[in-house]
């Protein structure tokens, strides 16, 4: 099976609240690991399968999305609660 690598810095963007451009500066400072060694460099590319933390922080994996359909009837509102006691898709 083949791992598909992608850049660190887009690796950190996705996987935290950092701009690509943040997640730059990190790499530089020297704040960045990948499978416990410092990386300063750009270019470097990882997988899913490679450990990578900022400040000593693992970065968590990327969440699969889920998308859910709903046939909603007529009558039934789209909330979590109605204060009119409307029936609700919850």
């Amino acid at each position: 099976m083949n791992k598909i690598l992608i850049r660190l810095q887009k690796f950190i963007a996705e996987r935290s609240k950092n701009s690509r451009r943040e997640a730059e500066r990190l790499i530089e400072s020297g704040k960045v690991k990948v499978n416990g060694k410092t990386v300063t460099q750009m270019g470097i590319k990882v997988s899913q399968e490679d450990t990578v933390s900022v400040s000593g922080k693992n970065l968590k994996s990327k969440q699969e999305i889920v998308t859910l359909m709903l046939h909603k009837p007529a009558g039934v509102i789209t909330s979590k609660s109605d204060p009119h006691h409307k029936e609700t898709v919850m």
